[in-house]
């Protein structure tokens, strides 16, 4: 028994180192091989900068210190055009306007120096003038209009907000207007109104023809509209330019909410002409052809027989020339050199020279102005 536990002991003694050692072995956790780093991720871009806030819309306004205009010298409205938050480019073309129903009523004007914000002031009258022509602003709804060009860019307009109704009081209408008469004297044209009126505005403008439809003059077209400001019952205008002696219609328009027309014949009474000649030899006789120019191309001059017969005993002719004739023109058969003298009965004025006729008055005649 002693053996046995001495043996049992002694190699529990020996064995036992190695047993702890088992021991340990199988109860220390087993270590996992380590995991390689993780790379490290790229630095994220940098956020974008917060949106821009739109850019305010240009604003446009137009206000009147009066919404009724009278036809009167001076009367007067005065509007007020502003505006803010507009594009600036020392390049682009401003215009500032006040419309109504498309029509100009002031302004009209185009500048390159229009600041941001601002404002201006239009006089507005019953007569207007843009640049050398004159008009009259139409009633109805009024606005302000600002146009923007930049160059090589597309157009930009605002319209203000408000649009305003203006009346406008006219003194007399076209159809008041009922007659005109011309004065061949004192080349002047009268208007007669059905009714009498005190500072009202006439346009007029004026064409002549001869009778060939030709226009022989006119008042221009600088200003194209002529005004004239007058009282009563009747307007008296003296026509610009000399008068013509082709001219045998006047065309005589008035501008008024519309356009009238007055076509009036010029009655020019005859001319009434005396034609002598010498010298004429005993026994001879003397055919002459007067021909009364009236604006005919020379072309056209067509003569057939003699205007009359001159003698020792008829030496002169009187003839009455019509009173569009501008100038006439004389051949004298058989042929020689003549004295002519042609006298205006009614002015007493004389023209004479001495001509040579070859006795063909298509081939040869003398032009003897009136």
């Amino acid at each position: 028994m002693e053996i046995k536990w001495r043996h049992e002991y002694i190699l529990g003694g020996v064995l036992a180192p190695y047993i702890a050692l088992v021991i340990l072995s199988l109860t220390k956790p087993v270590e996992k091989p380590s995991a390689p780093a993780p790379t490290p991720s790229p630095p994220a871009p940098p956020s974008p900068p917060p949106p821009k806030p739109p850019a305010p819309q240009p604003e446009v306004h137009l206000s009147l210190n009066k919404t009724t205009l009278i036809e009167d010298p001076n009367d007067v409205i005065i509007a007020t055009l502003s505006w803010k938050n507009v594009p600036q480019d020392p390049n682009a073309w401003y215009t500032l306007s006040i419309l109504s129903d498309g029509t100009l009523v002031a302004g009209g004007v185009s500048t390159k120096n229009l600041p941001s914000e601002g404002s201006v002031k239009f006089n507005i009258t019953y007569l207007m003038r843009y640049i050398d022509q004159y008009y009259l602003p139409s009633p109805g709804a009024w606005y302000g209009i600002l146009t923007y060009e930049p160059l090589g860019g597309s157009k930009q307009t605002w319209a203000s907000v408000e649009k305003i109704n203006v009346n406008i009081i006219d003194k007399y209408r076209l159809d008041d207007v009922v007659k005109a008469e011309y004065d061949l004297t004192n080349d002047t044209v009268t208007l007669y109104l059905n009714k009498s009126v005190d500072n009202a505005l006439l346009l007029w403008q004026f064409f002549t023809y001869d009778r060939y439809g030709r226009m022989i003059r006119s008042s221009g077209t600088h200003p194209y509209w002529h005004p004239m400001w007058f009282s009563g019952d009747k307007i008296v205008i003296d026509l610009p330019g000399d008068p013509d002696p082709r001219e045998v219609k006047i065309e005589f328009n008035i501008l008024k909410r519309g356009i009238k027309t007055f076509n009036i014949e010029i009655k020019r009474p005859p001319i009434p002409i005396e034609i002598s000649v010498s010298p004429i030899n005993p026994g001879e006789t003397i055919k002459l052809w007067v021909f009364f120019n009236r604006s005919l191309p020379r072309r056209a001059w067509i003569y057939y027989t003699p205007t009359a017969y001159l003698t020792t005993l008829t030496p002169t002719a009187r003839l009455d020339a019509p009173g569009d004739t501008s100038f006439i023109s004389i051949g004298l058969d058989p042929a020689r050199t003549y004295h002519v003298t042609v006298k205006r009965l009614d002015t007493g004025a004389v023209k004479e020279a001495d001509v040579t006729f070859t006795g063909d008055p298509d081939e040869n005649s003398y032009n003897i102005y009136l």
